[in-house]
């Protein structure tokens, strides 16, 4: 992983380095090797100690804000090519701004090229970088990495043929100084192996500050903490368009169809031939070009989408007989959204455990929300009757006439057939039965998988442990170890558990929404009510009771002899009370309230109202 930031406008005062340094500390966590920022055509790079880091790195050198160019572009390295150094960092600059002394083209690349040597020889890019020596004689100097050759590629050729050409992932940023308002963003969708299902390379959201103001990112999130609002202002690009965005306005850009049927994401070399798509003007990159089209997806794929069950599984009777033991699970994809997985009874992204709120439809899998608890009626009245975006993975603002046709989009919950989008709370990889559970659980910060089975839909493990032996894998649900048969949502395995050790995994044709078998339990959409099933843990409650009385006593300490407000049988009867409704704190403030004008009744009220916030449903229960 990389990240890109990057932000556009009419006028360099409307930029906000404050935001924009947020976005950065964001892709912190994609990136850490390296990182670089560029106005105005300058370049400012953090590659040496304590400055890999955008956090760092804005601390000990920081960078110019722009006075005369309104686009700023940034970017956090993950190292996957090359060595960490200047040479390697982004943005990378080519050619020269004789005005101002600068770079004519800044960009910056998120992802990783397998065949940039073809695509170099066949632009006319060097691959290495030569320096005169002191006897004038051209020697070697280093050789470039991928991203340098994709973007020096644009910059020498004007067009976008080679992002139709390369093999592996981009997301990209690129500005030319020329176009001083200007900036260029495209990420591609294209497939794993022939005739595969093209699926998302690199993310790439935008957020539409004001109407000529806008902040682009690697992850949404960031979007939102500097201001956005999901599914509102904040979306994410198109896969394979190239947007020429002007004056920071997303809505006046115009759109570069670009194929990518022939590229792979996976290495694998691609003989490429030329397309006869629509054609395009690109301005400022060169005449008119045939290479790059209308994103027709062939015939296959169109086929393949028509369900969007993307790989049919095994047979129904298959049996996984090599896996006897839950910690040796494969990762195996159910959804077109491949993105997310269930093993080893979690959700995972990408291969982390997943927390958040999510939606889910069968023809795309789960689809994340990045909102909180309180957004949800909201968020559900949003989502109902809005197109859905195959490519981004997001449900989108901006719809055309062409994508009513098109496979790559679809409304999943029309209002004409009163669809309503489920919700699903996800913590730590499990999916809750209830929200208090998931509100529970985050406010506490619990994480033994022994409480979290009772809060589960589906049985779970221990999985800060990397393996367990085969008669020891302690498969929990309520707290038990679980025995039978059971087919969780988002899976097409049925595991055989006994005494909370797995016998066997069943392959199912298809992914499971309804029984497959009689005696197999599925494990559906949970219903969500707001209870808690989580256990009440009573030394929590204990500790908690233990630390409010020492803060009651230190607070009765302190008390001035002196002070007329305090009546020794008063007190003595305070005492009492906080003594014997030990069980019984919700009502303890109504007995306190007779005290009136008492310093330490009125303190005791004050500090009760503060527990029996923090721990409501804790002390709800002990008083049943």
């Amino acid at each position: 992983m990389c990240g890109l930031m990057g932000w556009a406008g009419e006028n360099v005062k409307h930029f906000n380095k404050a935001k924009f340094d947020i976005l950065g500390i964001f892709n912190d966590s994609r990136g850490g090797d390296s990182c670089g920022v560029s106005t105005d055509g300058e370049i400012y790079y953090g590659v040496l100690a304590g400055m890999k880091k955008y956090s760092q790195f804005i601390v000990e050198k920081d960078y110019l804000k722009p006075s005369r160019v309104p686009v700023v572009i940034g970017h956090t390295r993950k190292s996957s090519v090359g060595i960490v150094n200047e040479n390697n960092a982004h943005p990378f600059g080519f050619g020269v701004n004789e005005e101002h002394d600068s770079f004519e083209f800044v960009g910056a690349h998120n992802g990783t090229l397998y065949n940039q040597e073809e695509l170099a020889k066949e632009h006319g890019v060097e691959m290495s970088v030569q320096k005169l020596n002191e006897f004038n004689v051209k020697v070697f100097d280093r050789r470039k990495i991928d991203s340098e050759v994709l973007l020096e590629i644009i910059y020498k050729t004007q067009n976008f043929k080679v992002l139709s050409d390369y093999n592996g992932g981009a997301a990209i940023l690129f500005t030319n100084t020329l176009e001083p308002n200007v900036i260029y963003a495209f990420h591609g969708a294209s497939s794993e192996t022939k005739n595969g299902t093209p699926i998302e390379e690199r993310p790439l959201y935008y957020y539409q500050e004001t109407k000529n103001s806008l902040y682009i990112s690697s992850m949404a999130e960031s979007l939102v903490a500097i201001g956005g609002t999901l599914y509102k202002n904040v979306d994410e690009f198109e896969c394979n368009k190239v947007y020429k965005i002007t004056n920071g306005n997303f809505a006046s850009a115009e759109i570069f169809d670009i194929s990518r049927i022939q590229a792979l994401q996976k290495r694998e070399t691609v003989t490429y031939g030329k397309h006869h798509n629509a054609r395009h003007d690109y301005g400022y990159y060169g005449d008119e070009y045939d290479y790059c089209g209308n994103n027709h997806w062939s015939d296959d794929y169109r086929e393949t989408q028509k369900n969007h069950h993307g790989k049919k599984g095994k047979k129904e009777n298959e049996v996984l007989k090599d896996i006897e033991n839950i910690y040796k699970e494969e990762v195996l994809h159910t959804h077109v959204n491949k993105t997310f997985t269930f093993n080893q009874f979690r959700f995972r992204r990408n291969g982390h455990l997943v927390t958040g709120i999510f939606t889910y439809f069968k023809e795309y899998g789960l689809v994340p929300l990045n909102i909180e608890p309180h957004q949800v009626p909201v968020t559900i009245s949003s989502i109902i009757g809005k197109i859905f975006s195959f490519n981004s993975g997001m449900f989108i603002n901006h719809i055309s006439e062409s994508m009513i046709d098109d496979v790559h989009y679809m409304i999943p919950f029309k209002v004409s057939e009163g669809k309503t989008p489920p919700i699903m709370y996800i913590y730590e990889g499990v999916m809750m039965q209830t929200d208090a559970d998931y509100i529970h659980l985050k406010n506490l910060g619990l994480t033994n998988y022994h409480e979290l089975s009772f809060c589960s839909t589906h049985p779970v493990i221990d999985v800060k442990v990397d393996s367990k032996s085969n008669n020891s894998q302690g498969i929990l649900k309520d707290g038990v170890p679980y025995d039978g048969k059971v087919c969780p949502f988002y899976s097409n395995k049925i595991y055989n558990i006994s005494h909370g050790n797995l016998k066997s995994i069943h392959i199912v044709s298809d992914i499971v929404e309804d029984n497959i078998k009689k005696e197999t339990p599925v494990i559906l959409l949970p219903h969500v009510v707001s209870q808690c099933k989580l256990p009440l843990n009573i030394d929590c409650i204990k500790n908690t009771r233990e630390s409010y009385d020492k803060e009651i006593v230190n607070f009765m300490d302190n008390v001035e002899e002196d002070d007329d407000t305090i009546d020794s049988i008063e007190l003595k009867e305070i005492d009492e009370l906080l003594t014997e409704h030990y069980k019984s704190t919700l009502i303890l403030n109504d007995d306190l309230n007779k005290f009136e004008n008492n310093a330490f009744a009125e303190k005791a009220i004050e500090m009760n109202n503060e527990y029996l916030e923090c721990i409501e449903e804790l002390s709800t229960e002990i008083t049943k």
